[in-house]
C-alpha cells in the first residue's frame, strides 16, 4: 500500500469497521472496530 487511500480501503474490508478522525488535523485517520470502540490502525500521511 503506497498510498493511505488504499490503507483505508484495506481496513474496511475487515467486518465492522469505520473511519474516525479524532483529531484536529484531518491527515490523521483511526480504524476502529463497532462494537468496543477499540483501534487498531493509526493512518497518517
Amino acid at each position: 500500500m503506497n498510498k493511505r487511500e488504499e490503507a483505508i480501503e484495506f481496513c474496511k474490508t475487515f467486518e465492522d469497521v469505520y473511519e474516525d478522525y479524532p483529531f484536529k488535523d484531518d491527515n490523521w485517520t483511526v480504524m476502529r472496530h463497532k462494537k468496543n470502540k477499540k483501534s487498531f490502525a493509526y493512518i497518517y500521511e
